[in-house]
């Protein structure tokens, strides 16, 4: 377009042409367009004249490939009538298999990220509904530490030096928990299965539906087992249970509550 730009101005409005220069950029209109005069002289056409029709009709007849009629219903059946979409057209069976396979073998090779502990506490992921928390729904839970706790301990003498390295270990979702002792002296008698496990909190569901978060800082608890009644200390084991079970963990003095 900037070619034609430039020799139309120089050859039709008599701009002086660089009698030296040389090239394609030089060359003449073609007389197509000169013969037009709404193209050659447009300052002095008083409307405005179709364009484009009778330029193509032109452009095929003067090559000598159409005749002035095929090149006018060719123009009538591929310019003039032409329909043009808009929107995307229905895609046929095969292209939208084609798609769907396509889109599967960039799932299988897309590495899946795990979710971040901001992003899951974002979505609520750790959130207990305790509206749906009732102690008879999490008494087969408990029927499974039970078990868990049957294994941990079967075939070992059950001296504190030999019990004492699995418990404070062990997963305690499930377990029957009862705070003997507390600096708090309203969580003192609270008791129930442990639903939710964080590093400073036990979440317990109570025999009347309720469920309670426990500190374990300044907090003794104890727990039922295998025939055997347990003493736990909440300092000593704050942190998370799944860092917990991998965790070496070295002999501290306990200070009891008085």
């Amino acid at each position: 377009m900037r070619l034609l730009a430039k020799n139309y101005r120089e050859v039709n409005f008599g701009i002086p042409n660089n009698q030296h220069a040389t090239g394609p950029l030089y060359d003449p209109l073609p007389t197509v367009l000169t013969s037009d005069t709404a193209v050659a002289h447009p300052e002095s056409a008083s409307t405005l004249t179709p364009f484009t029709k009778p330029f193509v009709q032109n452009l095929l007849t003067t090559t000598g490939s159409q005749s002035h009629s095929t090149a006018e219903r060719n123009y009538a059946q591929k310019v003039h009538q032409k329909v043009l979409s808009v929107v995307n057209p229905p895609k046929t069976p095969a292209q939208q298999y084609q798609q769907a396979e396509k889109h599967a073998a960039q799932q299988r090779k897309r590495k899946v990220k795990p979710l971040s502990a901001a992003e899951r506490r974002k979505m609520g992921a750790w959130q207990v509904d305790k509206k749906a928390c009732t102690y008879e729904g999490f008494k087969p839970l408990h029927a499974l530490w039970d078990s868990y706790m049957a294994e941990l301990l079967a075939g070992l003498n059950l001296a504190a030096a030999n019990v004492l390295p699995r418990l404070i270990k062990a997963d305690y979702h499930g377990a029957k928990l009862a705070v003997s002792k507390a600096k708090c002296p309203t969580l003192v008698g609270l008791a129930g299965i442990v639903i939710k496990e964080t590093e400073n909190t036990f979440a317990i569901v109570t025999p009347s539906n309720a469920v309670k978060n426990i500190p374990k800082r300044n907090t003794v608890f104890t727990f039922e087992t295998q025939g055997r009644l347990f003493t736990l200390y909440g300092s000593q084991i704050r942190i998370r249970a799944g860092e917990r079970a991998a965790k070496k963990f070295k002999d501290k003095p306990t200070v009891d509550i008085t």
